[in-house]
């Protein structure tokens, strides 16, 4: 076993811990679904974060080969990276102290957390385009407008996300987000 595998491992670990925070969030919901006013956007919000997630351990394995990613510094970047994205899955959907006994909204939570997930988010992003702009410069040498558009409208659009608290321009800006993903995952595969 190889010193990347262990780091691939350890990231297996966060990354299943928070795909598990966001399994026992949604059970506990389905469990009181009679008491739920369920919210189409949370639970997209949830659904993207969860792909996020699994896209972001998909995509540590495309590292394998370029020198330094094993060492010290850039291995605790990874990781910081992915802990902030274990904390945006744990803000994502009511945990147990959300829940309470009473009826459950999630239109409601969602305004109430919107800022703090977005936020993360941003940070997130942040830490992403500077990992991939790293890997599109220093080790393939490549920079173009497809480069920098991969990393800017998500800055963009999550640094807007983060401040706005109007929910119609978080649906234009969350679905923007989604469009440029879906474009995004189209150009990277053909």
């Amino acid at each position: 076993m190889d010193q990347f595998s262990y780091v691939v491992g350890l990231l297996s670990i966060i990354t299943g811990l928070a795909l598990s925070d966001m399994g026992i969030s949604l059970h506990r919901l389905l469990k009181r679904r009679s008491k739920v006013k369920w919210d189409w956007l949370t639970l997209a919000i949830a659904g993207y974060v969860a792909f996020v997630i699994v896209r972001f351990w998909y995509q540590v394995w495309s590292i394998r080969g370029v020198p330094g990613v094993t060492g010290l510094f850039f291995f605790l970047g990874i990781i910081a990276e992915n802990f902030v994205l274990f904390l945006i899955a744990a803000s994502s959907l009511p945990d147990e102290n959300d829940l309470g006994r009473g009826p459950v909204d999630l239109s409601a939570f969602q305004r109430k957390n919107s800022t703090y997930l977005w936020r993360l988010f941003l940070l997130f992003t942040v830490m992403w385009a500077a990992h991939g702009l790293y890997f599109a410069i220093v080790a393939r040498r490549v920079f173009n407008l497809h480069v920098v558009l991969i990393f800017v409208v998500p800055l963009l659009l999550s640094a807007t996300l983060a401040f706005v608290r109007q929910r119609k321009w978080q649906i234009v800006l969350f679905t923007a987000l989604l469009a440029h993903e879906i474009l995004w995952m189209i150009v990277a595969h053909f």
